[in-house]
């Protein structure tokens, strides 16, 4: 009985409790690819906790204070009337991209959101916010994509509360 637990259930059952756990419970979220040394991981890490945690405005606006992705997200418009953008912002490799493709609509959303410097917003606050956000829709998959023929596919947006794809925004 090396793992607490295995003795009555299964390691996916006792894997499966953890996760709801876990996603309570981290700081930082990174995803690790095969082939992935530690050295190469413990970058990875550093990289995240490194993030610089300002936002400045496409049109040039800078505030002296830096601004958190909670104030961005909440003012939506920079004063000049710009789009914010975060000063820092690793994206996704493609092999990361991969290990996303099995996961639900919101927990993308999720994993796409943390990449950015979050400042104080937890990241089981966002996760909280997101499922909220997308918890209106009619559809679980939110944005359900239909196979039309061979290599076409149609992506439906209006499965949001007011039918348009602007509820995805």
């Amino acid at each position: 009985d090396r793992i607490v637990g295995q003795s009555t259930k299964s390691l996916a059952d006792i894997l499966a409790y953890r996760q709801s756990i876990y996603e309570n419970s981290y700081d930082i979220r990174i995803i690790v690819n095969d082939g992935q040394t530690q050295i190469d991981i413990a970058h990875v890490i550093c990289r995240e906790l490194n993030k610089l945690q300002k936002y400045v405005s496409t049109r040039g606006f800078q505030n002296e204070n830096s601004l958190e992705f909670i104030d961005v997200v909440k003012r939506g418009l920079s004063p000049d009337r710009g789009l914010f953008v975060s000063i820092s912002f690793s994206p996704l490799s493609l092999a990361e991209l991969e290990r996303l493709s099995g996961l639900s609509y919101q927990e993308k959303a999720l994993r796409v959101i943390e990449r950015f410097p979050l400042g104080t917003l937890h990241p089981s606050q966002l996760r909280s916010i997101i499922y909220s956000a997308y918890g209106t829709f009619l559809h679980d998959d939110v944005l359900p994509v239909t196979h039309l023929r061979k290599n076409q596919y149609l992506i439906e947006t209006y499965f949001g509360p007011t039918a348009s794809f602007k509820d995805l925004s």
